[in-house]
């Protein structure tokens, strides 16, 4: 069954379920769901690959009950999307 991309919003609304609701302060969650959605154009495999890398990497981490987001590692680490993107493809042609 094909899935249809997901639009910010619904990124958001992900993001918030996987972190708690009021984890990650609500001005934060919409700019981190933008540069997600942005990164994954809304295809809701790759949308879940891409937050499992950056928490992962450290860049959405979690510290007494509330997650950070550590924006200086997203643009300085050399965040290249290229292999998860890869990855996907490969995963949406055995789905």
């Amino acid at each position: 069954m094909p899935l249809r991309f997901l639009t910010i919003a619904e990124v958001s609304q992900y993001l918030a379920g996987r972190f708690g609701p009021g984890a990650i302060d609500e001005l934060l969650r919409q700019s981190v769901a933008q540069l997600v959605h942005q990164s994954s154009d809304g295809n809701p495999l790759f949308m879940v690959m891409l937050v499992d890398y950056l928490v992962a990497q450290g860049v959405i981490r979690g510290a007494a009950g509330r997650w950070q987001v550590e924006t200086r590692l997203w643009f300085t680490e050399g965040f290249d999307t290229k292999d998860l993107r890869e990855a996907t493809t490969l995963l949406e042609e055995f789905s």
